[in-house]
Protein backbone atom coordinates (compact mmCIF):
# COMPACT_ATOMS: atom_id res chain seq x y z
CA UNK A 1 0.00 0.00 0.00
CA UNK A 2 1.52 3.13 -1.03
CA UNK A 3 1.06 6.22 1.33
CA UNK A 4 -0.44 9.66 0.41
CA UNK A 5 2.07 11.81 -0.84
CA UNK A 6 2.63 15.77 -0.26
CA UNK A 7 5.69 17.88 -0.79
CA UNK A 8 5.94 19.22 2.59
CA UNK A 9 8.02 23.28 3.30
CA UNK A 10 11.22 21.81 4.23
CA UNK A 11 13.15 19.08 1.46
CA UNK A 12 15.35 17.53 3.78
CA UNK A 13 15.90 14.43 2.05
CA UNK A 14 17.23 14.12 -1.55
CA UNK A 15 15.44 11.88 -4.28
CA UNK A 16 16.40 7.92 -4.73
CA UNK A 17 20.47 6.81 -6.24
CA UNK A 18 17.90 5.01 -8.63
CA UNK A 19 16.02 8.82 -9.01
CA UNK A 20 18.90 10.23 -9.69
CA UNK A 21 20.63 7.89 -12.06
CA UNK A 22 17.68 8.28 -14.40
CA UNK A 23 17.87 12.20 -14.34
CA UNK A 24 18.76 13.25 -17.96
CA UNK A 25 21.33 15.68 -18.86
CA UNK A 26 20.88 19.26 -19.41
CA UNK A 27 22.19 18.80 -23.22
CA UNK A 28 18.90 16.12 -23.48
CA UNK A 29 16.48 18.41 -21.47
CA UNK A 30 17.09 20.90 -23.68
CA UNK A 31 15.52 18.83 -26.28
CA UNK A 32 12.35 19.42 -24.72
CA UNK A 33 12.11 23.68 -24.72
CA UNK A 34 9.28 25.05 -25.70
CA UNK A 35 8.22 21.27 -26.25
CA UNK A 36 5.17 20.43 -28.27
CA UNK A 37 3.69 16.57 -29.13
CA UNK A 38 1.28 16.21 -31.77
CA UNK A 39 0.54 16.99 -35.23
CA UNK A 40 0.94 19.66 -35.36
CA UNK A 41 0.47 23.46 -33.37
CA UNK A 42 -3.08 24.77 -34.04
CA UNK A 43 -4.36 28.29 -32.85
CA UNK A 44 -4.76 28.90 -28.68
CA UNK A 45 -8.37 29.23 -27.82
CA UNK A 46 -9.53 31.77 -25.32
CA UNK A 47 -10.06 31.34 -22.07
CA UNK A 48 -13.49 30.14 -20.87
CA UNK A 49 -13.19 29.12 -17.25
CA UNK A 50 -10.34 29.09 -14.97
CA UNK A 51 -10.42 27.16 -11.17
CA UNK A 52 -8.43 30.00 -9.65
CA UNK A 53 -4.92 31.38 -8.91
CA UNK A 54 -1.87 30.04 -7.57
CA UNK A 55 0.48 33.30 -8.49
CA UNK A 56 0.21 35.77 -5.16
CA UNK A 57 3.16 37.93 -6.22
CA UNK A 58 3.57 39.15 -9.78
CA UNK A 59 7.24 39.41 -11.31
CA UNK A 60 9.13 42.66 -10.04
CA UNK A 61 12.74 43.88 -11.30
CA UNK A 62 15.35 41.63 -9.44
CA UNK A 63 13.54 38.72 -9.32
CA UNK A 64 13.76 35.78 -11.43
CA UNK A 65 9.98 35.62 -12.06
CA UNK A 66 6.80 35.65 -10.55
CA UNK A 67 5.97 33.65 -7.05
CA UNK A 68 3.12 31.24 -5.92
CA UNK A 69 4.19 31.92 -1.64
CA UNK A 70 3.02 29.26 0.38
CA UNK A 71 2.32 30.94 3.98
CA UNK A 72 4.06 28.97 6.89
CA UNK A 73 4.24 31.63 9.50
CA UNK A 74 0.97 31.82 11.43
CA UNK A 75 -2.19 32.58 11.09
CA UNK A 76 -2.48 30.21 8.20
CA UNK A 77 0.66 27.94 8.72
CA UNK A 78 -0.04 25.73 5.57
CA UNK A 79 2.00 22.58 4.89
CA UNK A 80 2.39 21.26 1.99
CA UNK A 81 4.30 23.05 -1.43
CA UNK A 82 2.32 21.10 -3.82
CA UNK A 83 0.40 17.39 -4.30
CA UNK A 84 1.58 14.55 -5.79
CA UNK A 85 0.33 13.85 -9.38
CA UNK A 86 3.06 11.70 -10.58
CA UNK A 87 1.42 8.76 -12.26
CA UNK A 88 -0.13 6.01 -10.68
CA UNK A 89 -1.12 8.63 -8.23
CA UNK A 90 -4.02 10.72 -9.51
CA UNK A 91 -5.57 14.17 -8.58
CA UNK A 92 -9.32 15.15 -9.34
CA UNK A 93 -11.32 18.55 -8.78
CA UNK A 94 -14.88 19.38 -9.28
CA UNK A 95 -16.71 22.48 -11.46
CA UNK A 96 -19.66 23.12 -11.76
CA UNK A 97 -21.39 24.07 -14.72
CA UNK A 98 -24.82 26.19 -15.08
CA UNK A 99 -25.81 25.61 -18.69
CA UNK A 100 -23.28 25.31 -21.03
CA UNK A 101 -19.78 24.92 -21.71
CA UNK A 102 -17.79 23.98 -24.33
CA UNK A 103 -13.95 22.55 -23.26
CA UNK A 104 -11.42 22.41 -26.38
CA UNK A 105 -8.05 22.89 -24.38
CA UNK A 106 -7.33 21.38 -20.73
CA UNK A 107 -4.70 23.19 -18.73
CA UNK A 108 -2.95 22.06 -15.76
CA UNK A 109 0.15 23.04 -13.65
CA UNK A 110 3.15 20.80 -11.94
CA UNK A 111 6.35 21.61 -10.51
CA UNK A 112 9.38 19.03 -9.97
CA UNK A 113 9.96 17.45 -6.56
CA UNK A 114 13.73 17.62 -6.66
CA UNK A 115 14.92 20.84 -4.74
CA UNK A 116 17.43 22.12 -7.71
CA UNK A 117 16.29 24.53 -10.78
CA UNK A 118 14.77 22.61 -13.97
CA UNK A 119 15.60 25.19 -16.76
CA UNK A 120 13.21 23.84 -19.45
CA UNK A 121 9.73 21.72 -19.73
CA UNK A 122 9.74 17.78 -18.14
CA UNK A 123 6.68 16.96 -18.74
CA UNK A 124 7.12 13.46 -20.73
CA UNK A 125 3.17 12.14 -19.76
CA UNK A 126 -0.40 13.09 -19.38
CA UNK A 127 -3.21 11.24 -18.44
CA UNK A 128 -6.57 12.88 -18.09
CA UNK A 129 -10.14 12.33 -17.51
CA UNK A 130 -13.38 14.34 -17.76
CA UNK A 131 -16.05 12.64 -15.02
CA UNK A 132 -19.57 13.73 -14.82
CA UNK A 133 -19.89 12.23 -11.30
CA UNK A 134 -17.57 12.13 -8.42
CA UNK A 135 -15.06 9.45 -9.36
CA UNK A 136 -14.44 8.36 -5.39
CA UNK A 137 -17.97 7.17 -5.52
CA UNK A 138 -20.12 5.49 -8.00
CA UNK A 139 -19.24 4.85 -11.87
CA UNK A 140 -19.49 8.07 -13.80
CA UNK A 141 -18.77 8.20 -17.27
CA UNK A 142 -15.47 9.49 -18.49
CA UNK A 143 -16.44 12.16 -21.10
CA UNK A 144 -13.03 13.14 -23.12
CA UNK A 145 -13.17 11.00 -25.84
CA UNK A 146 -9.91 8.92 -26.59
CA UNK A 147 -8.97 9.73 -22.84
CA UNK A 148 -9.12 8.58 -19.62
CA UNK A 149 -6.68 7.08 -16.76
CA UNK A 150 -4.99 5.19 -18.73
CA UNK A 151 -4.23 6.44 -21.53
CA UNK A 152 -0.63 8.71 -22.22
CA UNK A 153 -2.25 11.54 -24.32
CA UNK A 154 1.59 12.80 -25.60
CA UNK A 155 1.44 10.90 -28.64
CA UNK A 156 -1.87 9.92 -28.48
CA UNK A 157 -3.93 10.37 -31.83
CA UNK A 158 -5.91 13.55 -32.07
CA UNK A 159 -4.05 15.27 -29.33
CA UNK A 160 -1.78 18.08 -28.99
CA UNK A 161 0.68 18.30 -25.43
CA UNK A 162 2.19 21.95 -24.96
CA UNK A 163 4.93 21.92 -22.15
CA UNK A 164 6.24 25.16 -20.91
CA UNK A 165 7.64 27.14 -18.16
CA UNK A 166 5.30 29.83 -16.35
CA UNK A 167 8.23 31.50 -14.51
CA UNK A 168 5.97 31.64 -11.38
CA UNK A 169 8.20 29.64 -9.09
CA UNK A 170 6.66 27.97 -5.99
CA UNK A 171 8.15 28.49 -2.45
CA UNK A 172 6.97 29.21 0.99
CA UNK A 173 7.35 32.39 3.01
CA UNK A 174 10.00 30.76 5.72
CA UNK A 175 13.18 30.06 2.92
CA UNK A 176 12.12 31.67 -0.04
CA UNK A 177 14.16 29.78 -3.54
CA UNK A 178 14.06 29.88 -6.96
CA UNK A 179 14.09 26.32 -7.39
CA UNK A 180 10.40 25.07 -8.72
CA UNK A 181 9.48 26.66 -11.75
CA UNK A 182 5.83 25.77 -12.30
CA UNK A 183 5.00 24.41 -15.39
CA UNK A 184 2.08 24.16 -17.49
CA UNK A 185 0.91 21.23 -19.72
CA UNK A 186 -2.07 22.49 -21.83
CA UNK A 187 -3.70 19.33 -24.34
CA UNK A 188 -5.30 20.21 -26.98
CA UNK A 189 -8.73 17.74 -27.29
CA UNK A 190 -9.25 16.34 -30.79
CA UNK A 191 -12.95 16.89 -30.39
CA UNK A 192 -14.17 19.10 -27.81
CA UNK A 193 -16.34 17.90 -25.17
CA UNK A 194 -19.24 19.89 -24.79
CA UNK A 195 -21.26 19.55 -21.10
CA UNK A 196 -24.60 20.44 -19.65
CA UNK A 197 -25.63 21.95 -16.16
CA UNK A 198 -23.62 20.00 -13.18
CA UNK A 199 -21.12 19.35 -11.34
CA UNK A 200 -17.76 17.78 -12.97
CA UNK A 201 -14.70 16.09 -11.99
CA UNK A 202 -11.01 17.03 -14.16
CA UNK A 203 -8.55 14.27 -12.65
CA UNK A 204 -5.07 13.90 -14.08
CA UNK A 205 -1.93 12.32 -13.68
CA UNK A 206 1.52 13.67 -14.99
CA UNK A 207 4.77 11.75 -15.81
CA UNK A 208 8.52 13.84 -15.63
CA UNK A 209 11.62 13.40 -17.67
CA UNK A 210 13.22 12.65 -13.89
CA UNK A 211 11.71 12.93 -10.40
CA UNK A 212 8.41 13.46 -9.41
CA UNK A 213 5.51 15.72 -10.47
CA UNK A 214 3.85 17.86 -7.77
CA UNK A 215 0.81 20.14 -8.13
CA UNK A 216 0.69 23.97 -6.53
CA UNK A 217 -2.56 23.82 -4.40
CA UNK A 218 -4.56 26.80 -5.24
CA UNK A 219 -3.21 29.77 -3.37
CA UNK A 220 -4.64 33.50 -2.16
CA UNK A 221 -2.41 35.36 0.41
CA UNK A 222 -4.26 34.61 4.41
CA UNK A 223 -6.84 32.07 3.35
CA UNK A 224 -6.37 28.74 4.43
CA UNK A 225 -9.63 26.78 2.96
CA UNK A 226 -9.03 27.22 -0.82
CA UNK A 227 -11.49 24.34 -2.40
CA UNK A 228 -12.05 20.15 -1.69
CA UNK A 229 -9.26 18.53 -4.11
CA UNK A 230 -8.18 15.03 -3.54
CA UNK A 231 -5.81 12.52 -4.65
CA UNK A 232 -6.27 9.26 -5.41
CA UNK A 233 -3.42 6.74 -3.78
CA UNK A 234 -2.85 3.51 -5.65
CA UNK A 235 -3.81 0.75 -2.70
CA UNK A 236 -5.96 3.49 -0.56
CA UNK A 237 -8.61 5.02 -2.67
CA UNK A 238 -9.16 9.02 -2.93
CA UNK A 239 -7.72 10.96 0.06
CA UNK A 240 -8.40 14.66 0.63
CA UNK A 241 -5.88 17.49 -0.24
CA UNK A 242 -5.58 18.98 3.03
CA UNK A 243 -2.66 21.49 4.64
CA UNK A 244 -1.42 22.98 8.45
CA UNK A 245 -2.32 22.22 11.66
CA UNK A 246 -5.87 23.11 10.69
CA UNK A 247 -6.71 20.85 8.11
CA UNK A 248 -7.67 23.49 5.30
CA UNK A 249 -8.78 21.50 2.65
CA UNK A 250 -7.68 22.68 -0.76
CA UNK A 251 -8.36 23.18 -4.13
CA UNK A 252 -6.60 22.77 -7.64
CA UNK A 253 -5.30 25.09 -9.83
CA UNK A 254 -6.80 24.10 -13.41
CA UNK A 255 -7.88 26.25 -16.84
CA UNK A 256 -10.01 25.01 -19.85
CA UNK A 257 -10.50 27.02 -23.03
CA UNK A 258 -12.39 26.83 -26.00
CA UNK A 259 -13.25 28.76 -29.06
CA UNK A 260 -17.28 28.97 -27.93
CA UNK A 261 -19.03 30.70 -26.79
CA UNK A 262 -18.66 34.23 -25.78
CA UNK A 263 -19.87 36.02 -24.58
CA UNK A 264 -21.91 33.51 -23.09
CA UNK A 265 -18.85 31.39 -21.59
CA UNK A 266 -16.51 33.78 -19.70
CA UNK A 267 -14.25 32.90 -16.73
CA UNK A 268 -14.69 34.51 -13.60
CA UNK A 269 -12.77 37.92 -13.27
CA UNK A 270 -11.68 40.29 -10.42
CA UNK A 271 -11.42 43.94 -11.37
CA UNK A 272 -10.32 47.33 -9.89
CA UNK A 273 -13.03 49.81 -10.60
CA UNK A 274 -11.19 53.08 -9.20
CA UNK A 275 -12.71 55.64 -7.86
CA UNK A 276 -10.25 55.55 -4.62
CA UNK A 277 -9.16 59.24 -3.16
CA UNK A 278 -8.36 57.20 0.77
CA UNK A 279 -4.66 56.78 2.61
CA UNK A 280 -6.24 53.38 2.87
CA UNK A 281 -6.33 50.63 0.37
CA UNK A 282 -8.17 47.86 -0.48
CA UNK A 283 -6.90 44.47 -1.90
CA UNK A 284 -9.61 41.87 -3.37
CA UNK A 285 -7.94 38.13 -4.19
CA UNK A 286 -9.61 34.95 -4.49
CA UNK A 287 -11.25 31.96 -6.80
CA UNK A 288 -13.56 33.74 -8.83
CA UNK A 289 -15.64 30.38 -9.86
CA UNK A 290 -18.47 28.75 -8.43
CA UNK A 291 -17.42 26.62 -5.89
CA UNK A 292 -14.46 29.39 -4.96
CA UNK A 293 -13.66 31.47 -2.55
CA UNK A 294 -12.67 35.98 -1.99
CA UNK A 295 -10.73 37.41 0.39
CA UNK A 296 -11.18 41.61 0.81
CA UNK A 297 -8.33 43.58 2.98
CA UNK A 298 -8.39 46.87 4.02
CA UNK A 299 -5.18 48.16 4.84
CA UNK A 300 -3.19 51.24 5.57
CA UNK A 301 -6.17 52.59 7.63
CA UNK A 302 -6.13 56.00 9.51
CA UNK A 303 -5.43 55.55 13.58
CA UNK A 304 -8.30 58.20 14.41
CA UNK A 305 -10.80 56.16 12.14
CA UNK A 306 -12.03 52.97 11.87
CA UNK A 307 -12.00 50.90 8.78
CA UNK A 308 -15.18 49.46 6.92
CA UNK A 309 -15.73 47.07 3.97
CA UNK A 310 -18.44 48.11 1.70
CA UNK A 311 -20.10 44.68 0.49
CA UNK A 312 -22.85 45.30 -2.31
CA UNK A 313 -24.75 43.49 -5.03
CA UNK A 314 -24.67 46.57 -7.53
CA UNK A 315 -21.86 49.36 -8.83
CA UNK A 316 -23.86 52.74 -8.38
CA UNK A 317 -20.55 54.19 -9.88
CA UNK A 318 -21.66 57.52 -8.51
CA UNK A 319 -19.05 60.39 -7.90
CA UNK A 320 -18.87 62.28 -4.73
CA UNK A 321 -19.42 65.67 -4.89
CA UNK A 322 -18.09 66.42 -1.45
CA UNK A 323 -14.46 64.54 -2.44
CA UNK A 324 -12.89 63.15 -5.64
CA UNK A 325 -14.21 59.36 -4.60
CA UNK A 326 -16.27 57.60 -6.50
CA UNK A 327 -18.51 54.70 -5.21
CA UNK A 328 -18.45 51.55 -6.47
CA UNK A 329 -20.24 48.95 -4.22
CA UNK A 330 -24.01 49.79 -2.94
CA UNK A 331 -24.16 49.37 0.76
CA UNK A 332 -26.09 46.35 0.83
CA UNK A 333 -23.88 45.04 4.02
CA UNK A 334 -21.10 47.31 5.66
CA UNK A 335 -18.41 45.18 7.56
CA UNK A 336 -16.60 46.16 10.47
CA UNK A 337 -13.38 45.28 10.60
CA UNK A 338 -10.16 45.12 7.69
CA UNK A 339 -11.02 41.66 6.51
CA UNK A 340 -13.66 39.55 5.35
CA UNK A 341 -13.51 36.60 3.46
CA UNK A 342 -16.64 34.64 1.67
CA UNK A 343 -16.55 30.60 0.71
CA UNK A 344 -18.66 30.11 -2.34
CA UNK A 345 -20.94 28.04 -2.40
CA UNK A 346 -21.35 25.12 -5.39
CA UNK A 347 -24.57 25.90 -6.88
CA UNK A 348 -24.52 26.27 -10.75
CA UNK A 349 -27.67 29.36 -10.55
CA UNK A 350 -24.46 31.30 -8.77
CA UNK A 351 -22.47 31.34 -12.41
CA UNK A 352 -22.12 35.04 -13.72
CA UNK A 353 -23.17 36.47 -9.97
CA UNK A 354 -20.85 39.39 -8.81
CA UNK A 355 -20.35 41.52 -5.76
CA UNK A 356 -19.26 44.93 -5.37
CA UNK A 357 -16.42 45.58 -2.57
CA UNK A 358 -15.14 49.05 -1.51
CA UNK A 359 -12.91 50.09 1.95
CA UNK A 360 -14.02 52.74 3.75
CA UNK A 361 -12.65 54.74 6.66
CA UNK A 362 -14.67 56.80 8.83
CA UNK A 363 -13.98 59.47 11.58
CA UNK A 364 -16.36 59.75 14.15
CA UNK A 365 -13.13 61.67 16.56
CA UNK A 366 -13.96 64.97 14.56
CA UNK A 367 -10.45 65.47 13.98
CA UNK A 368 -10.17 67.50 10.87
CA UNK A 369 -8.05 66.13 7.95
CA UNK A 370 -7.93 62.85 8.51
CA UNK A 371 -10.56 61.87 5.66
CA UNK A 372 -11.11 63.22 1.95
CA UNK A 373 -14.71 63.48 2.26
CA UNK A 374 -17.18 65.30 4.40
CA UNK A 375 -20.78 64.91 4.44
CA UNK A 376 -21.32 66.28 7.98
CA UNK A 377 -20.05 62.60 8.51
CA UNK A 378 -16.03 62.66 7.60
CA UNK A 379 -15.24 59.03 5.54
CA UNK A 380 -13.55 58.45 2.52
CA UNK A 381 -13.31 55.22 0.34
CA UNK A 382 -10.51 53.78 -1.41
CA UNK A 383 -10.77 51.70 -5.43
CA UNK A 384 -13.53 49.70 -5.81
CA UNK A 385 -13.32 45.68 -6.81
CA UNK A 386 -15.77 43.98 -8.74
CA UNK A 387 -15.66 40.10 -8.08
CA UNK A 388 -17.71 38.14 -10.81
CA UNK A 389 -17.65 34.25 -11.23
CA UNK A 390 -17.60 32.48 -14.12
CA UNK A 391 -20.56 32.48 -16.75
CA UNK A 392 -21.45 29.25 -18.62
Amino acid sequence: MLPTRHLRRFLTSRPSADCRSRRPTLAALGLLAALTFGEGATAQDPLVYSNGPFLTVPWSPGDYGAKSVMQVHPPIQHSYLGYEASWPYRLTDQFTVNSVLQIREIEVFAFHYDAVPYPVPSCLGVFLSIWNGNPASGSPAQLIQGAGNSVNLVGAPGFIVANALTNIFRMDDYFPDWNRNVQSIRVTLPWPVTIGPGTYYLEYSLMGASGLLYTPPLTTPNVGTTGDARQRVPGSGYMDLWSGPHAFSQGLPFNFYSSCCPPFTLPGAITNLGGGCSGASLSVAGAAAVGGHVRAELSNVNPLTFGVIVLGITDPNIPLLACSCTSHASPDMLLLGTDYELQVPTVGSLAGAELFFQGAQFNLSGTSGTTACNLGLQFDLTDGYSYRLNVN
